[in-house]
């Protein structure tokens, strides 16, 4: 779980689309199963600040299920 709390974002040139942002979220998350919800919605909000809380919050559900 440390590496998936890492803020050691990658940087990102020119354009990348949500789809690219929401794929990498959802890599992070698969390393994030044993985190809470607040603990996991608090390290995405940090690491994907460009991602919209709604879209946040359905790839984390979309995990659980």
């Amino acid at each position: 779980m440390a590496n998936a709390l890492s803020t050691n974002a990658p940087s990102w040139r020119g354009r990348v689309t949500l789809e690219e942002r929401l794929a990498e979220m959802r890599i992070v998350l698969s390393s994030m199963k044993q985190a809470t919800m607040s603990e996991t919605l608090r390290m995405l909000r940090e690491r994907f600040p460009d991602v919209p809380l709604r879209q946040r919050i359905q790839e984390v559900s979309r995990l659980n299920s």
